[in-house]
């Protein structure tokens, strides 16, 4: 014959604990149960009731870097995707300046390496990535002129006005963008930090796009 298992929930037993503390006192009427006793009755009823409440709670920290996760890596398929399409796109038709296009600089080559093989964060690689990418535009566009008489706040400005003189293309222009808006998220803490192979994606991803400028 099997008997039932008796499984108790934690209200249940703190439950019957303190029928039986009631029924001690009436059958030992001289039992008291002074403060120190009660906080101590208190603490372990807390200390039971603790665990159970908080898995009753959603995790929403959990759920949120799961989220966050599945958007990081579709907007790295994103970057990829506009990657693809500024290497295949037909070569720009640039406007005639007096400056001329910089070639692809050894320290520039040099400096990714170096970011490569760095022993830093994966955030602390990226954004400095994102610093030499900021570096090569600055010097492209210095070396063609277009910033004679101004200053480019953003690498997004540098960009625009490489395109709008016609070199860079228009799938080159939303690759930049798309990264920059993943570099922004990243350095900003707006998610948990990038793992070895979304950094390696995106530090690729930045170099193929940045060989466009050579």
């Amino acid at each position: 014959m099997k008997f039932p298992s008796l499984k108790l929930t934690v209200f249940q037993t703190i439950a019957i604990a303190a029928v039986a503390l009631v029924i001690l006192r009436m059958v030992f009427p001289k039992l008291v149960f002074d403060n120190t006793s009660l906080i101590l009755f208190a603490i372990a009823a807390v200390a039971l009731l603790l665990p159970n409440a908080l898995s009753l709670l959603p995790p929403l920290k959990k759920l949120k870097y799961g989220e966050f996760e599945a958007e990081f890596n579709e907007a790295i398929k994103r970057l990829e995707q506009r990657v693809g399409e500024a290497e295949k796109s037909p070569a720009p038709q640039p406007q005639k300046l007096t400056g001329s296009f910089p070639p692809m600089r050894e320290p520039y080559v040099k400096g990714f390496k170096d970011i490569l093989s760095s022993q830093t964060s994966n955030t602390e690689k990226i954004l400095a990535a994102g610093i030499l990418c900021e570096q090569m535009l600055s010097e492209t566009a210095r070396d063609l002129e277009l910033s004679k008489g101004s200053q480019f706040r953003t690498p997004g400005a540098i960009v625009q006005a490489l395109a709008g003189h016609g070199f860079v293309s228009e799938a080159e222009q939303q690759a930049f963008s798309e990264f920059w808006k993943i570099r922004n998220s990243v350095v900003h803490g707006q998610g948990p930090p990038p793992n070895d192979e979304q950094t390696s994606r995106l530090l690729d991803l930045l170099w193929r796009l940045v060989r466009t400028l050579a």
